[in-house]
């Protein structure tokens, strides 16, 4: 099949024209704790279109010491507990954003990954005042937290965003990121990752192709599709843009794989081109060298028991319950060509 290409020079839709532009962005970063102690970061973050441009992926890379990550909120393995406190270990941020059409109110979308965690934002824009506000939807569970996020760009190539950490009613972090877009810069220039070994058995940099086969009364239904992987800046993470070649139209998606380290577990965001996002929580079996996902939104419908035995080819059975209804396929998955 021909190679699939994912680049983008621009979104694909006018709603995601609100976002940040293309290229390098100079930031710096402030936070205050409830105790008054104030943290003071530079950072340079990278903006590229993903996914034929509709989803926009920043990396954020802190520059100088300092707090960055002003939230890091555990949701353990198996129950709704959560823990807050400040990190201060953070040096890297990856964030996805994209447009849901399926929501009919706040259809803006934004994936956080942070230290082997993930978050979700459900958005609304504001045309009056250039501005988004998000409301945190990912980890559920934790009606004592709340947290506010607002990003402005009423400023031609800045922005500012505002957040504010609220827990049971008292603000234990808050602090305000101020972006400016360094113009001619719009080329991301190479990096060179040693991603972690959790990381590494998932795949590896390059095209895939891929074949799932879902059971039909009439016969197998087998659908072909390729995905394209690379490896987060940091090395915590793996990204995927993918196509599957469905009848009528291709199926685009992107999905996020990152190892918790402290949870020992692997967390799992999966994106619909212009719809919602699957969460999942993974276990590792060093013995049949599987993961078995179970999706946590949509809750507990989705089961994926993914074989990771050779490092260039995966591959998966899926059950999905939909009430009564169970459906089940499989797939496969292997390594095609590196992506020099």
């Amino acid at each position: 099949m021909p190679q699939e290409t994912f680049d983008a020079d621009q979104a694909a839709r006018p709603e995601l024209g609100v976002f940040e532009k293309v290229g390098y962005w100079d930031q710096t970063i402030e936070g205050q704790t409830s105790a008054g102690t104030t943290n003071r970061t530079e950072a340079l973050m990278f903006v590229d279109w993903g996914l034929k441009g509709h989803h926009l992926v920043s990396e954020t890379q802190v520059q100088s010491s300092g707090n960055f990550n002003f939230l890091r909120m555990r949701l353990r393995s198996g129950s709704d507990e959560s823990e807050i406190k400040p990190a201060d270990h953070s040096k890297y941020n990856l964030v996805i954003k994209n447009y849901n059409e399926l929501a009919k109110e706040r259809p803006y979308q934004s994936v956080w990954v942070q230290d082997g965690l993930i978050y979700g934002f459900s958005g609304a824009w504001d045309n009056k005042s250039k501005q988004l506000d998000w409301e945190l939807t990912y980890p559920p569970g934790n009606s004592d937290v709340q947290l506010n996020v607002l990003e402005n760009y009423s400023v031609k190539n800045r922005k500012t965003l505002l957040f504010e950490v609220i827990n049971k009613g008292q603000v234990v972090s808050k602090g305000k990121v101020l972006g400016e877009l360094r113009l001619g810069e719009q080329k991301e220039k190479s990096v060179s990752v040693s991603p972690l070994p959790e990381i590494t058995r998932l795949g590896r940099r390059g095209v895939w192709h891929e074949s799932q086969t879902i059971p039909h009364d009439d016969g197998p239904i087998v659908i072909r599709g390729q995905s394209k992987m690379r490896w987060s800046r940091d090395g915590r993470a793996l990204i995927n843009e993918g196509v599957l070649y469905t009848k009528g139209r291709p199926e685009y998606y992107m999905w996020v794989k990152t190892w918790d380290a402290v949870g020992r577990l692997y967390r799992y965001a999966y994106f619909f081109e212009d719809g919602p996002v699957h969460h999942y929580v993974g276990e590792w079996d060093p013995v049949s060298k599987a993961i078995k996902w179970q999706s946590t939104h949509p809750e507990g419908a989705i089961i994926i028991t993914e074989s990771l035995k050779q490092p260039d080819k995966r591959t998966w059975n899926l059950m999905v319950k939909e009430g009564k209804w169970v459906t089940q396929g499989s797939g496969e998955s292997w390594f095609y060509d590196s992506d020099k």
